[in-house]
């Protein structure tokens, strides 16, 4: 057996354990699974026996780091936000409030509108992330109650809408010229007017074209110097040495992403084009800043 390619008849042997039962019963169509799982187990014992142990539990790691990112839940199953509505769960708007979020909807077809009480910075820029269209509006319940009882204090709010989404669409533009890409652009409108900026931007294609060509370059590397330690070797020991003497197993690089928050368009504007990626590794928290690897 190719011991190398061996991994992927191992992980199937360990997905067949679990579709059978204890006493070897396919649990889906009842059929008698004995001689298919003997075989599968048969597969995952040689591997096990000649596999490099730590490289194993690597591998075991990778694999549920993987499992656990694609089962993250999204915005709006993470924060309670209605996929409908976009009204966080637990909040009761009065009819006349609803009427006034269908009315800012329908006026604003670039926006995607957001209700959610007493949230973070950090919790509004994720809620926002789940929007799709150019920008998100992250607005207080309090805000929507009291535009829906005044003229005069619904069209205060509405100019300020207005006017951050116009500063926000400048930044859009000269990001977009400078070849910086944007995943998502947003406002939190509080209670007292206050309007707080937020940016969710992705590593320039440069820094992560170098990133995968050094990682490429290194496997390759690897590669030669396993290929000619194995040519003198016996063909057992040529599939040991060369699985040893590979990279450690590690995830594809990915972009990474930066959450910024600001507290006027132009300060959003500053921290972005002096942003520096080279001064954040990985996973990365400072005030106002959040990197993240991506899944």
């Amino acid at each position: 057996m190719n011991i190398i390619n061996g991994y992927n008849l191992y992980q199937n042997a360990v997905s067949q354990k679990s579709q059978f039962g204890v006493g070897g019963i396919n649990n889906k169509s009842g059929k008698s699974g004995k001689a298919d799982v003997k075989g599968a187990y048969d597969i995952k014992d040689t591997f096990e026996s000649t596999i490099d142990k730590a490289e194993l539990e690597k591998r075991r790691a990778l694999d549920k780091k993987v499992q656990i990112q694609q089962n993250a839940a999204d915005p709006y199953e993470q924060y309670g936000i209605n996929r409908e509505t976009g009204i966080q769960n637990g909040i009761e708007l009065s009819d006349k409030a609803k009427a006034v979020l269908e009315e800012l909807k329908e006026k604003y077809g670039n926006i995607d509108f957001f209700v959610a009480d007493n949230v973070s910075d950090e919790d509004a820029s994720g809620i926002m992330s789940a929007g799709t269209r150019e920008f998100s509006v992250l607005i207080d319940p309090d805000t929507l109650e009291a535009m829906a009882e005044d003229d005069t204090v619904k069209e205060k709010y509405m100019g300020i809408i207005d006017d951050s989404t116009q500063q926000l669409a400048s930044i859009s533009k000269e990001l977009e010229e400078n070849g910086q890409e944007v995943e998502s652009l947003g406002v939190k409108i509080d209670a007292d007017g206050v309007a707080t900026f937020f940016a969710k931007i992705k590593e320039s294609n440069e820094n992560y074209k170098k990133q995968v060509e050094a990682e490429k370059e290194a496997q390759a590397e690897a590669a030669k110097k396993a290929e000619k330690k194995a040519k003198d070797r016996e063909e057992q020991d040529e599939r040991l040495e060369a699985l040893r003497d590979r990279p450690p197993v590690k995830e594809e690089p990915q972009p990474r992403t930066a959450e910024i928050t600001a507290a006027s368009a132009e300060e959003l504007l500053e921290k972005i084009k002096n942003f520096d990626w080279s001064s954040f590794g990985g996973d990365s928290d400072t005030e106002g800043i959040t990197v993240a690897e991506n899944a």
